[in-house]
């Protein structure tokens, strides 16, 4: 007698059902400070178009003439594509300013709101109608 045979998607409907926390456990944005941005330029490193989430590595050289790799975490894979972003929207060397919601543990990372390029194009992914805080405003 043969058993029915268990989907993956039943499986993850099941675990799901089961663990909701689990559901939502990696989209936790807690370890970023949403009520600051962060505008800085730099060269790409490196681009990761991969799930969770996309990932773009930013080189920033500081006034000592330092560089320094910052990690700045974009969306997940489809609402990146919604928001205008593909594997092809950033290759190493592209020169851009990046406005990101910094960690709050002061690392060197954060998540993605817009860039703009060198010719002037732009990628964003800011809220609609939400206008960031001004960070050197007192």
């Amino acid at each position: 007698m043969n058993a029915p045979m268990i989907t993956r998607n039943r499986l993850r409907a099941v675990a799901l059902l089961l663990f909701p926390a689990l559901a939502l456990a990696h989209h936790a944005a807690t370890m970023f400070d949403g009520t600051r941005t962060v505008t800085l330029s730099g060269t790409v490193k490196t681009f990761e178009w991969t799930n969770p989430h996309v990932w773009l590595w930013v080189n920033v050289i500081d006034d000592k003439g330092v560089v320094t790799p910052w990690g700045i975490e974009t969306a997940n894979l489809s609402m990146a594509r919604r928001l205008g972003m593909d594997r092809n929207s950033f290759k190493p060397g592209d020169r851009i300013t990046l406005t990101f919601n910094p960690l709050k543990d002061g690392r060197e990372g954060g998540r993605f709101r817009k860039a703009v390029f060198a010719d002037g194009h732009v990628i964003d992914f800011s809220p609609p109608g939400v206008v960031a805080p001004d960070p050197n405003a007192q």
